[in-house]
């Protein structure tokens, strides 16, 4: 049985957690990693420093939120070594367009990793970063088979 409290911690599991990419596996059922996969930072942590994101217009009083956030599983993924490694310190709408040029195969891949809409800078991160953990809570509680979409409704516990 997993309480809302649970999934919630779960949520919040930053990198380099031993359940991390164990819980990208079980959200992404897809992901075949008999080949070599890395938990991939969505946006990259080399964006998330304190002069990076002062440039970026990234106000103080956020700096260290967005740190902390950058390193959560809402900005992680599931990908493969090799295109992780070409990535680098791409941020990720770059990346997308570069990687799938074509907008419906972009859209897909969005979509298949509930990444929504990808923001074109640090300055969309706290944005994305709230949608997409909020879709990983439905994803990680329809898995769990807990009651209620949301988690609130009934009891909050899955067998």
């Amino acid at each position: 049985r997993f309480t809302e409290d649970e999934v919630q911690d779960l949520l919040d599991s930053p990198y380099g957690d031993k359940r991390t990419f164990a819980l990208l596996g079980l959200l992404y059922p897809f992901v075949d990693l008999t080949n070599v996969f890395h938990a991939d930072h969505v946006f990259p942590r080399s964006r998330f420093t304190a002069a990076k994101l002062r440039r970026a217009g990234v106000p103080d009083s956020d700096i260290d939120d967005l740190h902390d956030k950058a390193n959560r599983i809402a900005n992680l993924q599931l990908l493969e070594g090799s295109a992780n490694k070409s990535k680098q310190d791409k941020l990720p709408l770059d990346w997308l367009v570069e990687k799938f040029p074509n907008e419906a195969a972009r859209e897909n891949y969005c979509n298949l990793h509930d990444l929504g809409s990808v923001p074109a800078d640090v300055l969309g991160f706290r944005t994305f970063y709230v949608a997409r953990r909020d879709r990983l809570a439905i994803r990680l509680r329809e898995v769990l088979k807990m009651n209620g979409a949301t988690g609130d409704e009934g009891d909050d516990t899955a067998e």
